[in-house]
């Protein structure tokens, strides 16, 4: 199953308007943030792993 963005234009532009509920778009933020949060960690992760190597690679003085 996929999800298919569509442009902000492509939405105004249709003829009917859904609303979406309160939980609805609440549960979405989440996800949304979620995501966003695991992205950042996973970042930092490898940051983290690549400064250990460079360290590593400089401590032989």
């Amino acid at each position: 199953n996929s999800i298919e963005i569509l442009p902000v234009s492509y939405v105004r532009s249709c003829s009917f308007q859904q609303r979406l509920s309160y939980t609805t778009l609440s549960d979405l933020a989440l996800r949304l943030i979620d995501g966003t949060h695991l992205n950042l960690y996973n970042q930092r992760q490898n940051l983290h792993c690549e400064h250990q190597g460079l360290s590593r690679g400089t401590d032989d003085g």
